[in-house]
């Protein structure tokens, strides 16, 4: 049997849908139209949201049961007392990365996000100026912008350096308008630890200096829209500059502007630096924010990072800030992410 909206499985069970249902129309009612199903020969149920599952699942959610009303009872009641515990102190936050949440307009995404326990979106890869447009004025919060300039601040070609600074102003005025900050890279792909073909043809100082020109560039707009810069490290064999925390509080300080800060992304960390968790204790007061993914590049979780230690670091030394998931999904979909924020909420909560 194939279901549609009617019957879901939101990583927790098969059930009915109560939040979908249209005004006036009850969970039993539903569950009434539908009992004769079991009437039939079902073997396997196949959910529009969720994994398959079998004629026992099917049984328990057409139920005259009040479970699953429950069950929603108890997830709101939790959600409520987390968004107060929130409030209450300064703790960290989750977002999540556009490419990684399934579903066919923000809105959609924004709504299995939410869900499944993130308290953020950060827009990310090409699309992100469709998407700073799809989003202003919808009240879906937005962690940062991250991508969505053509070219690159120290790419080989002038030209594509050009196409960068000329994308920045319009991607610097949605930011604002989403009260969001924009993540700064130098390069993808260009590095002198990399094979001739894919260095920029320049020396690493002159790369560092175009690097702080064009930063101080992006710096003098981003002051004037109320912007702030957050500037990524990242490791050495996929930007020839810029590869270290420490680094990245450098060309944030040589700018000397308050709206330039570093950020940490815990992947390319385990590459570039010596003691990852003495970094972020030594570096948390200047960050304004965090990526996160295993040393493998998937999900927490499935590497060698020690990220209960990671959490506790940045808990202990006062960081409140995002944690924001950037990495490939070891399997895509709303099963995955639930699992992710689950883990993160529970090292967030020992933390």
């Amino acid at each position: 049997m194939i279901s549609g909206d009617t019957l879901v499985d939101f990583d927790q069970s098969l059930e009915i849908n109560e939040r979908w249902l249209r005004p006036g129309v009850t969970r039993e009612q539903i569950a009434a139209g539908q009992r004769p199903l079991l009437d039939q020969p079902v073997e396997h149920v196949l959910p529009t949201h969720g994994v398959p599952t079998d004629r026992a699942s099917l049984g328990r959610a057409l139920s005259s049961s009040q479970t699953n009303v429950c069950d929603h009872r108890a997830d709101a009641a939790r959600e409520r007392d987390r968004q107060e515990r929130a409030a209450a102190t300064e703790v960290m936050r989750l977002a999540v990365q556009t490419p990684l949440v399934p579903g066919s307009s923000l809105a959609e995404q924004w709504e299995i996000a939410s869900r499944l326990g993130f308290d953020a979106l950060e827009l990310a890869g090409p699309a992100v100026p469709r998407l700073a447009e799809e989003v202003e004025g919808s009240g879906i919060p937005i962690s940062a912008l991250c991508g969505g300039q053509r070219g690159a601040l120290i790419h080989p070609e002038r030209a594509r350096i050009e196409e960068f600074l000329a994308d920045s102003p319009s991607l610097l005025d949605a930011a604002a308008a989403l009260d969001a900050p924009l993540i700064v890279v130098r390069v993808f792909g260009y590095s002198q630890s990399l094979p001739p073909h894919a260095r920029t043809g320049r020396s690493r100082e002159e790369d560092a200096a175009l690097f702080e020109v064009g930063l101080r560039t992006l710096t003098e707009l981003a002051e004037a829209r109320d912007v702030r810069l957050l500037v990524e490290p990242l490791n050495r064999y996929e930007t020839p500059v810029c590869n270290t925390v420490a680094e990245a509080r450098a060309f944030a300080e040589a700018v000397g502007s308050p709206a330039v800060v570093p950020m940490a992304d815990v992947f390319h960390m385990q590459i570039e630096e010596a003691d990852p968790l003495a970094t972020l204790a030594r570096e948390v007061g200047t960050l304004g924010y965090v990526h996160l993914a295993d040393s493998n590049r998937l999900e927490p979780g499935q590497g060698h990072t020690d990220f209960a230690a990671t959490v506790s670091t940045l808990a202990a030394s006062g960081y409140d800030g995002y944690l924001g998931l950037e990495c490939r999904l070891s399997s895509p979909g709303e099963a995955t992410l639930g699992r992710i924020a689950r883990h993160l909420r529970e090292l967030m909560d020992a933390a």
